[in-house]
């Protein structure tokens, strides 16, 4: 997998898998961009370890689900490194739960302004670049909730359903110059979980056939794959990464 110096943005990367990806791409050579939110003091954390590199990586504080900002942050990716190559679309925020009679207008738009305009919103804007260039990565992180649904969460179910339609169309529309797939992991072993107690995975874990709830590192090593020219003949697709949870019988969602 050859990143050297291939320009690499991802969304909501202030922790969790974003953080871990970056770190990743980093690594192989990418110069790297850090899009956070809320998060500074973690996003500021992720290169603490490498030593002058700054002109490796960026952090930029931008809120996905504006145009504005979005159009502000391409413009200092230009500025740094002229090239946008690889867009991973993983920022997302879940404001449920709440089942279909209890949640409200506010709440729901809220929940597809950030997980489903905020995907479009940021390809929108950097796709042109890499149509521009002949040469594109896109990877969009959708949800298992996308394709089965998931109880008490109607919106985010919405939106990542939403998500996996956009990775199909723009994957025709900007062919065959750009690679644009989804994944849909289920649970994943990260901070967003670190209030659910012991117990709560070892349920889940039952229902799972392969037995565990996915690390970080397994839905790390998916989207490089599919940013690698190892995927070139790889576009539309939306990828399960769910342990088997969509062929169990077992329903949990």
């Amino acid at each position: 997998m050859d990143f050297y110096r291939k320009a690499v943005l991802i969304t909501g990367a202030s922790r969790g898998i974003g953080a871990q990806l970056a770190v990743k791409y980093f690594e192989l050579g990418a110069n790297v961009v850090v899009n956070y939110l809320n998060s500074a003091y973690e996003a500021q954390r992720i290169f603490a370890n490498f030593k002058d590199v700054k002109d490796r990586f960026l952090l930029i504080k931008a809120d996905v689900s504006s145009e504005k900002a979005i159009k502000v942050m391409v413009a200092k990716i230009i500025d740094k490194f002229g090239r946008i190559d690889i867009l991973i679309n993983n920022a997302g925020s879940v404001f449920e739960p709440s089942n279909w009679k209890e949640i409200n207008k506010k709440v729901f738009m809220n929940t597809l302004s950030v997980n489903l305009f905020g995907v479009f919103n940021c390809m929108k804007n950097i796709v042109p670049i890499m149509l521009k260039n002949k040469y594109g990565k896109v990877v969009n992180v959708s949800s298992v909730a996308g394709i089965t649904g998931a109880l008490h969460a109607p919106a985010y179910s919405a939106a990542k359903a939403g998500v996996i339609a956009l990775t199909k169309g723009f994957a025709l529309e900007t062919a065959p110059y750009i690679n644009v797939n989804a994944i849909a992991p289920s649970w994943v072993n990260t901070s967003w979980h670190k209030n659910k107690d012991k117990t709560f995975f070892n349920e889940i874990e039952k229902l799972l056939p392969l037995k565990k709830i996915a690390e970080v590192d397994d839905i790390v090593s998916l989207i490089l794959f599919l940013t690698s020219e190892e995927s070139r003949y790889i576009t539309g697709q939306t990828i399960i990464i769910d342990g088997g949870l969509t062929v169990s019988r077992d329903p949990l969602l």
